[in-house]
């Protein structure tokens, strides 16, 4: 019987998609491409991918970049720690690599933002290091494989998984073994509605001999997600600047601006505030119902930052509140 890494890296090299970051083997692109696809379809990181890339092709332009051209090119794709610790690790490998992307999966780990998951990709990847690369997609695929009866978070989960990804990257190319992974869990199989029929791994698949693979794996019920209500208000000077704010609470969203709430105005009054409407959005940690308020006010009545409003879209502002400010100009 053929064995499960060559039955998987046959079909890969047959089905792969063609997306840019495989046209390479450089670590910075892989580097930049697994960040960006964190928590992110693949559709929706694209075109950042794409952007990105172009103002930045190396390590060397990432480093030299503004913290807030940084930003802003990542503005909508959320989890924006993920930007700030690019950016910090462009600057890093400057200084104490010499410029240089590490060469090991140990070595790679040292860079901010980049876990376990992150490091063994690259090394994979970029390395050919035999060293498994674990996600979520990952878990599923494996638990299904192996019909995994454990929560799939728990240590005897983790375990099991890493020990069947070990043994298979041992006997397989690891940068093809890696990819092919990772596509079979966004192509084949996927949460919801995995297709079997056309899986290049269905013989080796207990999950699929069930005949109900998609009770793998099995998952913790979750928590309510907590929801949060504010007031924003649009403050205009009469003159054309509208004030923002960037302090925040928050460190996923540290360094993007915001329309200010009511606990940032101090207290003070707001004079004649029109509604605007409400708005909800949904994060992957809490929800934000957020009443919108316009009103016009003197500059110097608290700490502000008073833009011009031609200019509000050259800055990074948070997901939620560009978007309703963008229903408001349409």
């Amino acid at each position: 019987m053929e064995k499960l890494a060559s039955q998987l890296e046959s079909w890969y090299r047959l089905n792969q998609r063609d997306l840019p970051f495989r046209q390479t083997r450089n670590a910075y692109p892989v580097w930049v491409s697994e960040i960006m696809a964190q928590q992110t379809r693949i559709e929706t990181m694209l075109p950042y991918y794409v952007r990105w890339m172009e103002k930045w092709p190396t390590i060397q332009d990432l480093a030299v970049a503004e913290t807030i051209d940084v930003l802003k090119m990542w503005e909508g794709l959320g989890y924006y720690n993920r930007a700030r610790n690019l950016h910090l690790g462009a600057k890093l490998i400057e200084t104490d690599y010499h410029g240089e992307f590490p060469s090991t999966y140990t070595t790679i780990l040292q860079i901010p933002g980049i876990g376990p998951y992150t490091s063994a990709a690259i090394a994979a990847i970029v390395y050919d290091e035999k060293v498994p690369a674990i996600d979520g997609n990952v878990l599923r695929v494996v638990a299904r494989l192996l019909k995994i009866e454990s929560e799939i978070s728990s240590s005897v989960a983790k375990s099991i998984v890493q020990d069947a990804m070990q043994e298979w990257i041992n006997d397989s190319t690891p940068h093809i073994f890696t990819q092919a992974m990772m596509e079979l869990g966004a192509l084949i199989c996927t949460p919801a509605s995995p297709d079997c029929i056309n899986c290049p791994l269905q013989i080796f698949c207990m999950g699929y001999q069930t005949g109900h693979p998609q009770r793998y794996p099995i998952k913790k019920a979750k928590g309510q997600i907590p929801t949060e209500s504010y007031d924003c208000f649009v403050l205009s000077d009469g003159n054309g600047n509208i004030a923002l704010v960037d302090q925040s609470d928050d460190s996923l969203m540290k360094g993007y601006y915001r329309f200010p709430v009511s606990d940032q105005l101090h207290s003070m009054q707001i004079p004649d505030p029109v509604y605007l409407g409400v708005q909800k959005h949904v994060y992957s940690h809490k929800i934000w119902i957020t009443r919108y308020f316009s009103a016009t006010i003197k500059q110097g009545q608290a700490a502000l930052t008073w833009v011009p409003e031609h200019q509000i879209n050259q800055l990074p502002l948070i997901g939620a509140h560009r978007k309703f400010y963008a229903k408001l100009k349409v």
